[in-house]
């Protein structure tokens, strides 16, 4: 596909939804195609960002695209909430729908078509492998992956674990949430402009090494089980203290990473390489989901953030030898 054309599936099957006679199976290719829809959507949203901006401010552009989409968290996050708990779910997928056609009648009238350059090059399955195999390529998406999936499997499993170790019980924990998603909104839409000050690669690395160490700190607030079988005793004000700065680390690193990935391949390539940028984000949380489940029901949460936080560092020593 063109970088600059996206894919106007995700509304329609967004709309689909709300159909009530669609069954459990109806629901879930429902589900399929919007995601699908939508990770092409995303890889070609970056690459046409990377095609627009040039590289010394494209740090900064990318953080800000990140930040509106971050925005779903404290504003979508409560809607669905109010929605789903009035029995009304289905209007969630119709107000996404909706939101998506505007979406796309907008795209469609800001950016350019296909240009001539987007023919230029492999083909196919071809196109994949000349990009894979341009200097830095593969570091850096392996990098991407591993540093998206320790992360963001960190914070699937951090609802249980604050409830369990009583540092925030689950029906209290809204309001948590959508003040840490106003704050990566924040630390993407002002802080990813560091990356083009400092160097993307060299920001990238320094705010992934800060958020392994306040990842390694996290479980301090969890307290201590009590020797007669009580809960434990968990600790909020150190939580917050740890969870808002590393909130901000880990969303301004998602702009210049963006950035950085983009300009290890000739134009004609990046839409290519931002796709496969999105398809090793997503292995990389499948995969880091089912270790960390593992090493977290043998070990516990402790356990789990040490492996996290290994598997972040390992991503900073891609970046640093393996990407120019």
């Amino acid at each position: 596909c063109g970088s600059a054309k996206l894919k106007q599936t995700s509304p329609v099957a967004s709309l689909a939804h709300g159909v009530e006679s669609l069954g459990f199976g109806g629901l879930l290719l429902c589900r399929v195609i919007s995601g699908a829809a939508v990770g092409i959507a995303y890889s070609s949203a970056t690459a046409a960002l990377a095609d627009a901006v040039p590289y010394a401010t494209r740090g900064r552009a990318m953080g800000l695209m990140t930040a509106g989409m971050m925005l779903a968290v404290p504003l979508g996050m409560p809607v669905a909430v109010w929605l789903a708990r009035d029995g009304q779910w289905r209007t969630i997928f119709v107000i996404q729908g909706v939101l998506g056609a505007f979406a796309a009648l907008a795209v469609g009238l800001v950016l350019p078509g296909k240009s001539d350059r987007e023919n230029s090059g492999a083909k196919g399955f071809r196109r994949i492998r000349s990009a894979l195999g341009r200097p830095g390529v593969l570091p850096g998406l392996l990098a991407a992956g591993l540093n998206i999936g320790a992360f963001y499997t960190v914070i699937q499993f951090l609802g249980v674990w604050l409830n369990d170790s009583g540092v925030l019980a689950k029906g209290d924990q809204g309001a948590l949430w959508i003040g840490l998603g106003v704050t990566a909104v924040i630390g993407s839409g002002l802080l990813g402009r560091f990356g083009d000050r400092f160097g993307n690669k060299r920001f990238v690395i320094g705010t992934t090494l800060t958020k392994a160490a306040i990842l390694l700190a996290l479980p301090l607030a969890g307290g201590e089980v009590l020797q007669d079988g009580a809960l434990p005793t968990g600790d909020l004000t150190l939580f917050l203290s740890l969870a808002i700065p590393m909130a901000l680390v880990a969303s301004a690193r998602t702009g210049p990473l963006g950035a950085l990935i983009s300009e290890l391949v000739p134009d004609h390539e990046r839409g290519t390489v931002m796709g496969l940028r999105s398809a090793f984000q997503m292995a990389g949380m499948a995969v880091t989901a089912a270790v960390f489940g593992a090493v977290m029901k043998a070990g516990g949460f402790a356990a789990g953030t040490l492996v996290a936080a290994g598997m972040m560092a390992v991503s900073c020593v891609l970046l640093c030898f393996g990407v120019r």
